[in-house]
Parts: C-alpha cells; sequence; structure tokens
C-alpha cells in the first residue's frame, strides 16, 4: 500500500533529520490494525529519538510518532480491541506477558524498549530498502500505518466530531503520562502539595489533573509567562518563574509550602539543575518523581545516609504507571465533563508543516502541536 509518512533519517552535526516521503507500507498482519491516522501529536519523546545514535534505541531510516488517533480500515485474524470503522487511540504497547504486564503495569515492561523502539521493518522505499515502524507499536507519523493491538484503545462511543479527534490525538503519551502520574503513581490527594516543573503538555496535564485530586497546593514552575498565566488558569494555587526566580527556586517553594516543601514533585524538564533542586525542596516523606527524559549520560550525586534519613522516595514515571484502555476513558470522561481542557494545549498543524509545528514547540508559542493528515 502507498502511503505518506514522515522519516527520520540519521541526525547530522547533532541535528535531526526529518523528510515527507512516499513510501510502501506492508500487509497487515494477524495482531495488526491497518489504521488510517487522522491526527497525530508531536511529542519531545519524538524529537529525542530523533537524535538518538542509533543501537538500542532503533536504526534508522524510520518512521516515529506515538500519539496517534484513527480510523482502523482493516484488521488481522487475531484481533479483537476493535472493528473496522471504529475510532481508536494509540499509545504504547507491551508484551502482555512478563510479570509487569500480567500484574497491571505494563508501562513497566520488562521488554518495554523491544517493543517500543521500532526495529522491525514496516515499510519499503521505491528502491526496495527497507524503513522502521511499529514506534510505540504504532509509528503514527503517517497517513496510514500497521499497529500492533497491544497499542490501541477503542473511543468510537466518544468521537462525535473531526475536532474530537485532533483533541485525542495526544492522549495515548503526553496528556496520560501527567495526568496519571498525579492520579496514579503519586496517587495524590487533598493534603497534598505538588509542584510540577515544565509546563508543556505533560505539566500542565498534572497540573489539570492535580486540580481533579483537589489538591491543597499546586505549584507551576516555568520560564514562559505564557505557561505560567495558562497554568493558573488550568488549576495552579501558585507559579514560580525560573527567569526571575534565579538560583532560588527551592526558597520560593519553601515559602509557599511554609517550609515544609511539596510532598510531591514532578519534574517533566528533564533538565538536571532543577531535578537536583527539586529533590532538595522535596518534604521529608515526600516523592520525587522523575518524567521528563534527560540527557542519556545524566547522572546524580547522592549522600545514601542524609537522603535515607530524611525519607524521600525517588520514582520514575513511565507514562504515570497507567493502563491505557483505562486511563484514555478517564480522560475523555474529564474532557468531556469540563474538568480537564486539553483542548485549550492543542494546536493543529497541516501534515506537511511538521518542520514548523517542530520548531514552534521547541520556541515554547505551541504547546501541543498535532499533525492533521486530510
Amino acid at each position: 500500500m502507498n502511503i505518506r509518512a514522515i522519516v527520520s533519517h540519521s541526525p547530522e552535526n547533532d541535528e535531526a533529520r526529518f523528510c515527507m516521503e512516499d513510501i510502501v507500507l506492508r500487509e497487515t498482519q494477524g495482531n495488526e490494525l491497518l489504521v488510517e491516522i487522522v491526527a497525530s501529536g508531536i511529542c519531545s519523546t519524538d524529537l529525542f529519538f530523533a537524535h538518538a545514535a542509533g543501537g538500542e534505541l532503533g536504526p534508522f531510516p524510520r518512521v516515529l510518532g506515538h500519539e496517534g488517533v484513527g480510523w482502523v480500515r482493516a484488521i488481522g485474524r487475531e484481533v479483537t480491541v476493535a472493528a473496522v470503522g471504529d475510532a481508536v487511540s494509540l499509545s504504547f504497547a507491551s508484551c502482555t506477558k512478563c510479570k509487569a504486564c500480567i500484574s497491571f503495569h505494563p508501562a513497566y515492561c520488562h521488554k518495554f524498549s523491544a517493543v517500543n523502539y521500532g526495529a522491525s521493518a514496516a515499510y519499503q522505499r521505491a528502491g526496495g530498502e527497507d524503513l522502521s515502524g511499529y514506534f510505540f507499536g504504532q509509528s503514527s507519523f503517517a497517513n496510514y500505518s500497521n499497529v500492533l493491538q497491544e497499542s490501541v484503545v477503542n473511543i468510537s462511543k466518544w468521537v462525535d466530531t473531526e475536532q474530537d479527534m485532533y483533541n485525542y490525538a495526544a492522549l495515548g503519551c503526553s496528556f496520560q503520562s501527567g495526568s496519571a502520574t498525579v492520579t496514579k503513581l503519586a496517587s495524590v490527594g487533598t493534603e497534598d502539595s505538588v509542584v510540577i516543573m515544565g509546563l508543556g503538555a505533560v505539566g500542565l496535564s498534572a497540573i489539570m489533573a492535580a486540580k481533579i485530586q483537589e489538591c491543597s497546593i499546586i505549584i507551576g514552575v516555568d520560564r514562559f509567562e505564557s505557561r505560567l498565566q495558562l497554568a493558573r488558569d488550568l488549576g495552579a494555587t501558585h507559579v514560580i518563574n525560573t527567569i526571575e526566580a534565579g538560583h532560588d527556586i527551592a526558597a520560593a517553594v519553601k515559602s509557599i509550602t511554609s517550609g515544609t516543601g511539596s510532598t510531591v514533585t514532578i519534574d517533566a524538564t528533564g533538565f538536571m539543575p532543577l531535578i537536583k533542586s527539586g529533590l532538595d525542596f522535596t518534604a521529608n516523606k515526600g516523592k520525587m518523581i522523575f518524567l521528563g527524559v534527560p540527557p542519556l549520560d545524566a547522572e546524580m550525586n547522592l549522600n545514601v545516609v542524609r537522603f535515607m534519613a530524611t525519607g524521600k522516595s525517588i520514582l520514575g514515571s513511565m507514562e504515570g504507571d497507567a493502563i491505557p484502555s483505562e486511563h484514555i476513558p478517564c480522560m475523555i470522561d474529564w474532557f468531556k465533563s469540563g474538568k480537564f481542557p486539553i483542548n485549550r494545549l492543542v494546536r493543529t498543524y497541516k501534515a506537511e508543516e511538521f518542520k514548523l509545528a517542530m520548531t514552534d514547540m521547541k520556541s515554547g508559542l505551541t504547546i501541543k502541536p498535532v499533525l492533521v493528515w486530510k
């Protein structure tokens, strides 16, 4: 089948290289669904992998994209999750068989890298060269994709308009990761004081989730004043501008929390100085959660004895420990009831405008760029 896709090539001079190309999609297999992609969100994870130097993070050339939504056009004989004509949201894949998967923690699948980072050939160029796909089981930077059943959530009963599809595109990663980190992994409640560092799509989703959970203090931290104002609108009780605060972010948090610090600190930046500061200002017995992706060689020194005395916990968030088939419908219900206004984060672009969309996201102009394929 002839399709269009945004193909990621080996980076040059530390610059990611993407090109829109006409390629050939191979036949749909038994555990796959052929999905006509309506829209696909661009996530910082896509840009991270586009800069990666291959190896266990996957080969080049390949098709990325892991925030897709679309219509099922064909199914393999083993598929039970959806039928032809259904609307589907696409999330991460899991092996379904390891201890983490069978104990309902698929985001911590023991084979997560193998099944999500796209080492399998899924396409061909006209000259016969193989292209890798199955990124997060979906590779949704294309107008059609063969998607692993494990990555699919049926959302047919919640789709009324095409605009719904655009708003739902990022449910499978950004919106899910931010909100589930708050509601499931951190399990916050009304007594919690929560700090969320980095107010992109992930961080602002976390802000909204903390408001839904009625946390007593919700602090948003960022360097863009427009995002800080949006965080206020979406539920933050306080905001901290990192440029204005300088090196005193910890002091600002302590001041807001009457000297105790935050009971839950979520980093959505991957910026090591902020992560180190966040661990310092987290309250005793509090939780520090790594959600943003730092450089691959990032390390942090820790005085074990002093840390032990604080009783703090350090957690790594993979998709917020969400089960997509449960959490995606939950987010849609929040959205429909007005509690989770993700439409305020979304800006649509024609698929051909992907370079502009990526530039706008990196500059902070756009929070969640969504590529529309029709």
